[in-house]
């Protein structure tokens, strides 16, 4: 057998040890995973393409118990450095956990050697896939230095959008500098929409309003957007936040900026401000469409504990909410086994009201006895709270 093939074999066989639940080092262990791989795929790593365990490769990171990320760390500090590369090369096309983790091996062993050996690479298609990849993971480890790489060699490349994998980690690693240097990865790869959303963490003197305010004019998009940049800014400075809101009631009207109305909701009615800032806030969301804004208030009453907040109970009730926002929260005391005493702010005809609709919904969704059971428990908790009858 050729030494290439040899090489190839045993890099299938690592990963597919990887799949038996085998730790590979040596010995019998490689050579029971060598002849599995070699007798079910004998041609394709005659073709050099070996054939590689599926459902290991569409893994994604996160997904991955533990002992297996681990089990797959040993496997590949097993194989050979050469034989890495030829099955990398033999995927191109790859993008699961097994291929990520293959690269993170070989940066690990060389370092920026790594990129060095991508750029080297003869075929153009399998260069140019081979770069993104491993330039966007160095991205994870050195965003600036990848940044500057980027720079240096994108016009190498066919694609317009090469390397965007660099511009995800600079936008997460920028947003923690300043407005500024956010800006400038948001002028890389412009599109007319984003394509790419992620929550970030902000620099504690971080300029949202003009980051927004370029956004509002500059008739571009970043190609990854940070989706928390207005919630956040509404629970750092809800005023500031709510009267930017109040200048551009059109903000939300964009399909990818919907995504933030819930947190935006969330923070502005959970804030203690004026009632004028509160009510321009809440005026630019007032062209929401009906199923964002019902998610947007089930985000705000999710995790509340059943407990009313005054704040809160004044939005909803600037935006005709009051009584959805009150049902809801109500059902969500089905769990509680005493009722918090903030719903005395409720008048009682109107708690009556809220409990009649709120057990006609449960009933409604869920007939079953057993459900029917926790419900007449609930019912008695909340009417011996109120100091009602059932």
């Amino acid at each position: 057998m050729r030494a290439a093939h040899r090489n190839l074999l045993f890099a299938a066989a690592c990963l597919a040890g990887l799949g038996a639940g085998v730790f590979l080092g040596g010995g019998r262990e490689v050579g029971v995973a060598a002849a599995a791989v070699a007798s079910s795929s004998n041609s394709r790593l005659e073709a050099g393409v070996p054939q590689v365990l599926e459902a290991g490769a569409e893994a994604k990171p996160g997904s991955v118990p533990v002992t297996r990320q681990l089990l797959l760390r040993r496997t590949l500090a097993a194989c050979e450095t050469a034989a890495l590369w030829e099955w990398l090369g033999a995927n191109p096309e790859g993008d699961g956990y097994i291929t990520s983790s293959v690269i993170s091996e070989l940066i690990d062993r060389l370092g920026w050697g790594a990129w060095e050996h991508a750029l080297a690479v003869g075929d153009p298609k399998t260069r140019e896939k081979l770069a993104a990849q491993i330039l966007a993971e160095f991205a994870r480890r050195d965003p600036w230095k990848a940044y500057a790489e980027w720079q240096k060699h994108r016009a190498e490349f066919e694609d317009p959008e090469w390397g965007a994998g660099v511009i995800e980690h600079c936008t997460l690693a920028a947003s923690a500098i300043s407005a500024d240097k956010l800006l400038e990865m948001f002028q890389q790869l412009p599109k007319p929409e984003a394509e790419n959303m992620m929550v970030v963490e902000f620099a504690k003197d971080f300029d949202f309003r003009k980051v927004l305010d370029d956004m509002m004019t500059s008739g571009k998009r970043p190609y990854t957007l940070a989706e928390n940049l207005v919630p956040k800014w509404a629970e750092r400075s809800p005023e500031e936040a709510a009267a930017w809101l109040g200048e551009h009631p059109d903000y939300f009207k964009e399909d990818y900026h919907e995504a933030q109305a819930s947190g935006v909701l969330k923070a502005i009615a959970n804030a203690g401000m004026s009632d004028e800032a509160r009510r321009k806030a809440l005026g630019a969301m007032a062209n929401l469409s009906d199923e964002t804004l019902d998610q947007a208030w089930h985000f705000v009453t999710g995790n509340s504990d059943g407990k009313v907040s005054a704040s809160v109970l004044q939005s909803a009730e600037m935006m005709g909410q009051r009584e959805d926002y009150l049902r809801r929260l109500l059902l969500e005391t089905r769990t509680e086994e005493e009722l918090d005493g903030s719903w005395n702010q409720v008048p009682l005809g109107e708690r009556r009201e809220v409990l009649a609709a709120a057990e006609r919904e449960w009933a409604e969704k869920n007939p079953m006895p057993l459900d029917a059971k926790s419900r007449a428990h609930w019912l008695k908790m909340v009417t011996t709270a109120w100091g009602i009858s059932p």
